[in-house]
């Protein structure tokens, strides 16, 4: 019986990967994207290449993010995604991260006192599935990035 779910799950899980990494992955249908997605080798990968997919962000994000302190969520810095497909977004200074429905909103849980402490607060925006990166491939931590499956 452990074999049986072992290799369902395995069979379950190639399914998830081959068909997360195989459809368009910078523009959904209809979406108006015009950002492109490259297929590249991750050079961090052992003996074997490991498709990575990646894209510069661009102004499709841009556009459809309006960031506001919210007062149904104490006040607190948030942000809506006025986009049509999810977004994760990440932060530096306050450090955060998660993912935003379309047509729904999120908060980092800092207050506009709190958000004024930091001079330096960035926030970065990808499509979901993504996470964003530095020149080296690194997760980022500021400046500037794209944005890797």
């Amino acid at each position: 019986m452990f074999r049986y779910l072992s290799l369902v799950g395995c069979l379950g899980l190639f399914l998830v990967l081959v068909l997360g990494l195989g459809g368009g992955v910078a523009g959904a249908a209809g979406s108006g994207s015009q950002s492109q997605a490259a297929m590249v080798t991750d050079e961090n990968a052992s003996s074997s290449a490991h498709p990575v997919y990646e894209y510069e962000p661009g102004g499709e994000l841009d556009d459809c993010i309006q960031t506001f302190y919210d007062p149904d969520m104490y006040n607190w810095y948030s942000m809506r995604n006025t986009c049509s497909f999810k977004i994760h977004w990440t932060s530096v200074n306050p450090g955060g991260s998660g993912d935003i429905r379309a047509g729904g909103k999120a908060s980092n849980g800092q207050s506009r006192a709190e958000m004024a402490q930091y001079s330096d607060t960035e926030f970065v925006f990808c499509r979901e599935g993504f996470v964003p990166v530095d020149g080296s491939g690194r997760y980022w931590r500021g400046g500037p990035y794209r944005c890797r499956r």
